[in-house]
């Protein structure tokens, strides 16, 4: 590793450990070293190992973009889960969610702004709903495998469940949340409900289960609407857009770093903290103000009709 990259590696594990952590400690403790050593590698005397550099960028969340991000080229480094179709799904869902708790969990020491345009339900909205919450993870699952296994008998370890509980803990201490939502949200997931059921996947029982959620996810939505705030946070402004969008798209912003992902492959992202990359996705997200209606405090009338036909939609599901 070169002098410069090695730099940039020591200036990123700084940035993403807790400011009430002290920096030597835990890589002593991480990488199991004397404290000497610890210091030596902060220093820049010693370089870090490629071992050491995954296993840090896996414990703190950083990608290897943050180390090369200065490098002048025009090129921008991504993230993105590679799928071999080997892997234990429920293991690479749950690193996902392992990966984004710990992200959540630092971001959030720091003033911070989400901003999400959405094709579906906001998934980290439905963490909180365990049957919602299920449904994703199913028709992953099941897309991947083509197994005909029913909703009923598709059991997720308690340790995802528990995971996901953590990660939707550290969700809810985002101060600041703007949503763009494209029309069909509902509809995309009502879709997949319908589809399942019509296979015989889905039973009655568990459809009636999957309704009431659905239900639940939009009176949560609708009081996110007309008091632009929560429990929880801060400010939440709501877009309805007119227009279709293509995906999901995220930008977060926290102290003075970012962080952007576009949904892919049902469940999982493109992920970059590249500047130039998170200032078109903002960029991007920003520009759909313009084909939308904002019904967080105002667009009553949009707002009550939006809601009153998504409650139509589920009734009738």
């Amino acid at each position: 590793m070169n002098k410069n990259l090695n730099q940039s590696l020591i200036n990123t594990i700084k940035e993403f450990i807790p400011v009430n952590i002290n920096a030597a400690d835990f890589l002593s403790e991480i990488l199991d070293m004397g404290k000497e050593s610890a210091y030596r590698r902060l220093r820049g005397e010693i370089n870090f190992s490629f071992d050491e550099v995954v296993l840090l960028s896996s414990r703190l969340g950083f990608s290897l973009d943050h180390l090369v991000r200065n490098e002048p080229n025009k090129n921008a480094l991504y993230e993105l889960d590679m799928l071999s179709g080997h892997e234990d799904l429920f293991d690479v869902y749950q690193q996902r969610v392992e990966f984004f708790t710990r992200f959540f969990k630092n971001a959030c020491q720091y003033p911070n702004h989400l901003k999400m345009a959405n094709n579906t339900i906001p998934y980290i909205f439905s963490l909180e709903f365990k049957e919602l919450s299920r449904l994703y993870l199913y028709k992953w699952v099941y897309q991947q495998k083509l197994l005909p296994q029913p909703f009923s008998e598709f059991e997720i370890p308690e340790i995802i469940r528990q995971k996901e509980e953590e990660c939707f803990y550290y969700v809810n201490q985002i101060q600041r949340v703007q949503i763009t939502l494209d029309v069909n949200v509902f509809k995309s997931v009502i879709q997949d409900i319908v589809y399942f059921s019509q296979l015989e996947l889905i039973s009655k029982d568990s459809l009636n289960t999957l309704k009431n959620e659905l239900l639940g996810i939009l009176a949560k939505i609708e009081n996110f609407a007309i008091h632009g705030k929560s429990n929880s946070h801060e400010e939440i402004m709501i877009y309805l857009s007119s227009i279709f969008l293509d995906s999901t798209y995220l930008y977060f912003e926290y102290g003075n770093k970012q962080f952007s992902s576009t949904k892919i492959y049902s469940l999982l992202s493109l992920n970059s903290e590249d500047p130039e990359v998170c200032q078109i996705h903002k960029n991007w997200i920003n520009s759909l103000k313009k084909y939308s209606v904002l019904i967080s405090q105002s667009g009553e009338p949009h707002r009550i009709r939006y809601f009153n036909q998504q409650k139509d939609l589920i009734d009738k599901m």
